[in-house]
């Protein structure tokens, strides 16, 4: 498995300079501006989502090397309620029991790409590879109400109730990932783009010493970008 990893981030690498090398030999009418700001988005989702949804700085070295420091957060809730009921032979009759579950996820990432970059015209190509670190935590809760029809009221009971605590889950994340992009200048302070990556991932959940589970993938992943750039 590692063996097969070096091979693709080899040929992956192979591919990148081979392309910007193509462009190397043209007129260089481009010139960057040395800082920008920017924001991208995922077209294609990975199995880390450690590459895409960021904010980043763009800093251009001569016309030929680029590092874009990143950082991204995402917050997402899911709740899904879930019913079903059982005869009592107590009561003789059914007991219907309605279970609420909520899911909150927060996700942080700082990540960084190193590029060699390349002019034509008003294009921009680079080449490279981002890494990033990420941390999701996650909490889920739950609560069961049980509606009695012989009772004159209701009966309910929560997780925290009995004194036990939301389920809390927290996983770590590494991610590297070959990278090929390029971006149009429409002027000289703002562009548009696109990049694609083949993106190498290992998750980590050691919330339980005696119980680490470690999790591999790789995945392709596709973003749009929008760059600004100042003097």
């Amino acid at each position: 498995m590692r063996t097969n990893k070096l091979l693709w981030i080899g040929v992956m690498f192979t591919l990148l300079l081979v392309s910007g090398n193509a462009f190397a030999n043209e007129k260089d009418s481009l010139v960057l501006r040395p800082f920008g700001l920017g924001f991208d988005t995922q077209l294609s989702s990975n199995a880390s989502g450690s590459f895409g949804n960021s904010i980043f700085c763009v800093f251009n070295i001569d016309n030929k090397f680029r590092i874009e420091p990143e950082i991204s957060y995402i917050k997402a809730t899911t709740e899904s309620t879930i019913e079903n009921s059982y005869y009592d032979s107590y009561y003789n009759s059914y007991i219907n029991n309605t279970v609420n579950t909520k899911v909150e996820s927060k996700t942080y990432t700082i990540g960084v790409g190193i590029f060699r970059m390349y002019q034509y015209q008003k294009t921009n190509i680079y080449v490279g590879a981002r890494i990033a670190y990420g941390k999701m935590i996650s909490e889920a809760t739950s609560e069961t109400t049980s509606d009695n029809p012989n009772s004159n009221s209701y009966s309910s009971y929560s997780a925290s109730y009995y004194g036990l605590e939301p389920e809390k889950t927290e996983i770590n994340m590494l991610g590297l990932s070959p990278t090929i992009g390029a971006e149009y200048f429409f002027n000289p302070y703002f562009s548009i783009g696109g990049e694609v990556g083949l993106a190498f991932l290992k998750a980590t959940n050691d919330d339980d010493e005696n119980n680490e589970t470690e999790v591999g993938s790789t995945s392709t992943y596709s973003s749009l970008m929008v760059r600004f750039y100042f003097k």
